[in-house]
This record gives C-alpha cells, structure tokens and sequence, in this order.
C-alpha cells in the first residue's frame, strides 16, 4: 500500500501479509525518503523480466527544484520483500515541464511498465520501461 502526505509531500508504504496472523498482517507506514516532494502517487504495477526477477514499480511525480515535475521510479523486490532500487527521474519529453501521469494497468506481469503523460499544453506521451525495466 502506498500513501502520500498532503502535509510534508513524503510517499510512505506499507505491506500487508494475509498469512501472518495474529493481528499483524500489515507491517507499520514507513517513508520512502529517497525523493523529497512528492506531488502524487502515479500508479504501481507488478513485472517479471526475462531474468525472472519480480518487482513491484512504484511510479511517482514530483516536483523539481526548478519547478519542473519529475517522474520518478521505486522497484519493490517481492522475493527479497525489499525496496532495492530508484531511478530519480524518468526522462520527460523535451519541453515538457508539468504533466499530469497515470500508470497502464495490465492483466499480466509479462509486459513491461507503461506510463502515460498530459503535458499542461494537453499532449500525451506515452512510454514504456525496456524489458529489464530500467528505464
């Protein structure tokens, strides 16, 4: 589960495990610090690559320090249960400096992730990790 603080802009996550009983299925909120600023929470998706690895990718917008958004990637590892990597800024199109973004949801973690933007001048881009999803 991911959160965003309308206050201080700090994504948080929290995991919940059906199996563990005992009342404490879900582990407690923890910040994703990494990035500072968050503006929203774009979507997640699940994806196996063709190594077999399986993350979780969190994709986030955030805001620059010269005011430009910036989108930004966190990989959830689902077999070592651990946050493992983050690339701090998905290349926007040139000239783009605000958008709005949202993640393509998909019937299958076979495919690598899609992300969709609306510039602020109403044109959309669309863009998709490669296969190892690193960019």
């Amino acid at each position: 589960m991911i959160a965003r603080s309308g206050t201080s802009g700090t994504a948080y996550w929290s995991a919940y495990d059906p199996g563990h009983g005992g009342g404490l299925e879900q582990t407690f909120w923890n910040p994703l610090s990494e990035v500072e600023n968050v503006l929203s929470v774009v979507g997640a998706v699940p994806y196996r690559s063709p190594s077999g690895d399986r993350h979780v990718y969190l994709f986030v917008r955030t805001g620059g320090a010269k005011g430009e958004d910036k989108l930004v990637l966190w990989k959830y590892d689902l077999e070592r249960e651990m946050w493992t990597g983050m690339i701090d800024d998905l290349n926007s199109p040139a000239g783009v400096t605000s958008f709005t973004a949202v993640v393509l949801q998909q019937s299958t973690e076979a495919w690598p992730p899609s992300v969709v933007l609306r510039a602020a001048d109403g044109a959309v881009y669309r863009n998709q990790l490669n296969a190892e999803g690193t960019g």
